[in-house]
């Protein structure tokens, strides 16, 4: 379940808004795109921990080592909004582009606030016994190689056990999943100003012309 509001301004963000005029009818249609689409999501994720040094083929490059710092354990996981979503974007795709655009970008937002729901919990969980988790870093940001989450996958049996997988195209499915790493820590670390400072292409980046960012370092007390 889906425990917190889904933002219109980050569905915004993908669909490239810089300021235009928002018609009632758009505002409609954000609206139906929501709610359509959390009546079908099937949502499910897996986790488990890992020692940092049992996963040296797959922690590559030079971003996820900063982002990690002296963390000796992670936390791997992976979620998925679930297949429903998928036959529901392509249908989409046949009848109406425009509500296609809509719906993809507003099952990005969801599988985002998912994540971020999952992350506060097991935040919360790990804050009892007096230990502190980094933000999530997945796969493709900075310079960490995308097909990696191949790897994450096998790690956490996804297909087993949630269902998702890669296909011959080298793409995750369902589509609307993610991979992602977190570090555990002993001490909190400080909140980053710039979540862009630690990725080597952030010189040229579509989405931080945009106003918006890959990786989420939202700001927590604990």
């Amino acid at each position: 379940m889906i425990k917190s509001e889904i933002k219109k301004n980050e569905i915004l963000k993908y669909l490239g808004y810089q300021g235009q005029v928002l018609t009632d009818q758009f505002q409609a249609e954000l609206d139906q795109a929501i709610t359509g689409l959390l009546q079908i999501v099937e949502l499910k994720n897996i986790w488990k921990t890992m020692q940092r040094d049992q996963l040296q083929h797959v922690l590559l490059g030079k971003d996820i080592i900063s982002h990690l710092g002296n963390a000796e354990q992670v936390i791997l996981l992976a979620a998925t909004l679930g297949q429903e979503v998928d036959f529901e974007l392509r249908r989409s795709q046949n009848i109406d582009m425009k509500q296609a655009v809509i719906l993809d970008a507003t099952a990005s937002v969801i599988i985002e606030t998912y994540l971020d729901q999952l992350e506060d919990q097991l935040r919360e969980q790990f804050f009892e016994e007096n230990l502190f988790l980094s933000t999530r870093f997945s796969p493709g940001y900075g310079d960490m190689p995308l097909n990696v989450q191949q790897d994450f996958l096998q790690i956490l049996d996804a297909n087993r056990k949630i269902g998702v997988h890669i296909a011959n195209q080298g793409l995750m499915l369902p589509m609307k999943s993610v991979t992602c790493v977190m570090g555990i820590l002993e001490k909190p670390i400080s909140n980053i100003a710039d979540p862009c400072s630690i990725c080597l292409f952030r010189g040229d980046c579509a989405l931080k012309r945009r106003g918006g960012y890959c990786g989420k370092f939202r700001k927590k007390d604990i």
